[in-house]
C-alpha cells in the first residue's frame, strides 16, 4: 500500500514477515536506533502473531516503524484486550517529517475497538505521547524479606526443546493465578527474554508444581513472574531463594499483598503513559505491568 506524507510517497506494510524487503529494513532500524536485535528471536519461531510492526519504506529503506502487541490481560475477574505500543522509531534521515504522528494516527485507529493502549517512553519524547491522549502513570513495585527453605529448585536449560516444552506447555499455559494484573497467552513475547537475556533465570520447583524466572544480586532477589499451581507464593520465593538472599521484589503485583511492601517504580530514562482502561486501571489501584510481557 502506497501512503503519501508530506508529498512523499512511502510503502506502508503490517506484514514485515512476509515481506522480505520490510523484514530486512525493519530489523536494520531497529538495531540502528534501539540497539535491538529481532533476527535470533525470529529465528528460534518465537515472533508469532500478537506483535506486529506497522512499518514505512522510503526506496527500500525503513523510513519510520510504530509497532502493536496484542495482550490479554486479566483483572479483578475482567479479560481486557490491550495494545502495547513498542519500537516506535524513526530513521535518522527521515525525522521531522512527520512519519511517527501519521502511523500513530493509524496505529491508534486501526485498534480503536481495542480497551485501551500503553507504552513505555524514553525522557526524550515525553511531549509526544500526549498529543494522542495518552497520560502517564506511575507502576507500584512490591517486595517482602525472605529466608531459603529447604524446598529443592533446579534451572531449566532453555537450550533444551524438552525443557523449552515443559516451562510452555505445562506452566506458561497455565499462568500466574498470583498476579493482580495477570497476563494470559504471547508466550512468544515471554521467550523474546528467556530464550535469550534471562534464559539462566529459568527455575523448576517440582514440589510446588511451579516455574519462576528470576534474577539473584547479592541478598537480593527480582522474581520476575511465576507460573502454574496454586502454591503460596511466599513458599516460591523462599525456594527460590538463596542461603545469602535477603529480600524479594517482583515483577508483578501480587493479588494477595499481606505481607509486601509496596513502592512507586522508578526505571531510569522511562515513563509508562497509558490511554483508554489502561488509563482507569493505574488510576485506581497500584499496579505494574509485568516486565516479562514489555515489548
Amino acid at each position: 500500500m502506497r501512503r503519501v506524507i508530506g508529498g512523499r510517497a512511502y510503502r506502508y506494510c503490517d506484514g514485515v514477515l512476509g515481506d522480505d524487503e520490510a523484514l530486512r529494513g525493519f530489523e536494520a532500524l531497529a538495531k540502528e536506533v534501539f540497539n535491538l536485535d529481532f533476527a535470533p528471536w525470529r529465528k528460534a519461531g518465537w515472533w508469532g502473531g500478537d506483535y506486529v510492526p506497522h512499518l514505512l519504506m522510503d526506496e527500500g529503506r525503513a523510513a519510520a516503524n510504530v509497532s502493536a502487541n496484542r495482550i490479554r490481560a486479566l483483572r479483578r475477574g475482567r479479560e481486557l484486550r490491550l495494545i502495547q505500543l513498542g519500537t516506535v522509531m524513526t530513521h535518522p534521515a527521515c525525522r521531522g517529517r512527520g512519519l511517527a504522528r501519521q502511523l500513530m494516527e493509524d496505529v491508534l485507529e486501526k485498534y480503536r475497538d481495542c480497551d485501551g493502549f500503553y507504552l513505555y517512553a524514553n525522557d526524550s519524547v515525553l511531549d509526544f505521547y500526549p498529543k494522542f491522549g495518552f497520560v502517564p502513570a506511575e507502576e507500584w513495585e512490591y517486595g517482602r524479606e525472605i529466608e531459603k527453605s529447604s524446598v529443592p529448585a533446579h534451572a531449566l536449560d532453555m537450550e533444551d526443546e524438552r525443557d523449552r516444552a515443559l516451562l510452555i506447555g505445562k506452566y506458561v499455559t497455565f499462568g500466574n493465578p498470583r498476579s493482580a494484573l495477570r497476563v494470559d497467552g504471547n508466550t512468544g513475547l515471554l521467550m523474546f527474554y528467556c530464550g535469550r537475556f534471562l534464559k539462566d533465570c529459568v527455575y523448576e520447583i517440582p514440589a510446588l508444581d511451579a516455574v519462576a524466572v528470576a534474577e539473584h544480586d547479592g541478598g537480593q532477589m527480582l522474581c520476575h513472574d511465576v507460573f502454574g499451581g496454586g502454591a503460596p507464593l511466599g513458599e516460591i520465593l523462599s525456594a527460590l531463594a538463596r542461603p545469602e538472599t535477603k529480600t524479594a521484589v517482583l515483577g508483578f503485583t501480587p493479588l494477595d499483598a499481606e505481607g509486601f511492601t509496596a513502592r512507586p517504580r522508578r526505571e531510569a530514562d522511562t515513563t509508562l503513559f497509558v490511554r483508554g482502561a489502561a488509563a482507569d486501571l493505574f488510576a485506581r489501584d497500584r499496579l505494574m505491568f509485568p516486565p516479562l510481557f514489555h515489548a
